[in-house]
């Protein structure tokens, strides 16, 4: 009987893969409940990722709206301030328009007002 490398090749492989089967550590019935629990596990914790994420949502919507109260509240304040600007000038020109009676008579009702 001669004796090919083809076959002494064949052989060794067939011998390492029925050992490799009859030495394998662990079955693979339990290798698939080890993945099962480990995706349980995972969508365990998706679940919880998604309710931080809802929370986190809604506060960002929160702060969103109290950012545009807040820019609208910026608004009004400039426009009064800008008010209260042409209002200091028309108190000057208004004064200026006085005489000195006007000006005597205006500041003793000031006066007046203030103390009440």
């Amino acid at each position: 009987m001669k004796l090919d490398i083809k076959i002494v090749l064949i052989v060794v492989l067939s011998l390492g893969l029925i050992v490799s089967v009859w030495l394998r550590p662990e079955d693979s019935t339990i290798i698939v409940d080890k993945l099962k629990m480990e995706n349980r596990t995972l969508l365990l914790d998706v679940d919880s990722l998604k309710k931080v994420n809802t929370e986190l949502d809604k506060r960002n919507l929160l702060t969103k709206e109290k950012l545009i109260q807040v820019e609208c509240d910026l608004v009004r304040n400039n426009k009064k301030i800008n008010d209260l600007k042409n209002d200091k000038k028309q108190i000057y020109t208004f004064v200026d328009s006085l005489g000195l009676s006007g000006v005597q008579r205006e500041l003793t009702k000031y006066l007046n007002n203030k103390t009440k």
